[in-house]
């Protein structure tokens, strides 16, 4: 995909969700730290909603997974020159 001229996700790559995601982490010297996010989703081309929120961790018997609920709705907006902003907690 070049720029946000479009939303939509060709099936062929998994589905039609599409999300674009920013994380960052903040180590804690006694611990695990935080891993925080915001980010932009698209189902089927629809309008995008955005969120952010803390990684949650999923067990499934293999492994540990990060997960990225959508904790609180934030404001954003995008250009179709590629251009992401939110307004995060």
């Amino acid at each position: 995909m070049q720029g946000l001229s479009t939303l939509a996700v060709s099936p062929t790559l998994g589905g039609t969700d599409a999300v674009w995601l920013v994380r960052w982490e903040v180590p804690d010297p006694n611990g695990a730290g935080h891993t925080y996010y915001a980010a932009m989703e698209s189902d089927n081309s629809q309008a995008p909603t955005f969120f952010d929120g803390e990684t949650t961790t999923l067990a499934d018997g293999e492994g540990f997974f990060l997960t990225y609920p959508p904790t609180h709705t934030i404001q954003g907006s995008y250009t179709s020159a590629g251009t992401i902003t939110s307004r995060f907690r």
